[in-house]
């Protein structure tokens, strides 16, 4: 193992890129294949609750193609070499696209709740 000051060896560098690189590329296949899956298929798109589902599914798309492979050659050549600008275009992204995830997540549980709820009224109705 190569001292930290160092930064890291090339078999070092070669396994983190091909683990990182495997990950994007899970990502970016599993959430095209959601959206794929839903916008094909008649019984998810009646399912109103799923159009959320895509738009995280997008909205993961977006970091796995614009964020994830930038940042990784970051980590792995431990400097920046796309420039300043591309760098902050980066960060925003970066930060726009996570808290768009993040509140799709909301807009899910929310939704799961409200349902939920409903049903849970309609159930005590009958009683």
């Amino acid at each position: 193992m190569t001292n930290s000051s160092e930064g890291f060896g090339i078999a070092e560098k070669i396994v983190l890129l091909s683990f990182i690189s495997a990950v994007i590329l899970m990502a970016i296949l599993g959430n095209l294949l959601v959206m794929v899956a839903v916008c094909r298929d008649r019984q998810l798109r009646k399912i109103k609750t799923n159009y959320f589902i895509v738009s995280l599914a997008f909205a993961d798309l977006l970091v796995s193609v614009l964020v994830m492979p930038f940042g990784a050659m970051e980590l792995v050549q431990d400097n920046w070499i796309y420039g300043e600008m591309f760098c902050l275009v980066r960060t925003s992204l970066d930060v726009l696209l996570t808290t768009a995830s993040i509140l799709h997540l909301c807009c899910i549980s929310l939704d799961s709740a409200i349902k939920n709820n409903c049903t849970a009224d309609k159930q005590t109705q009958k009683l």
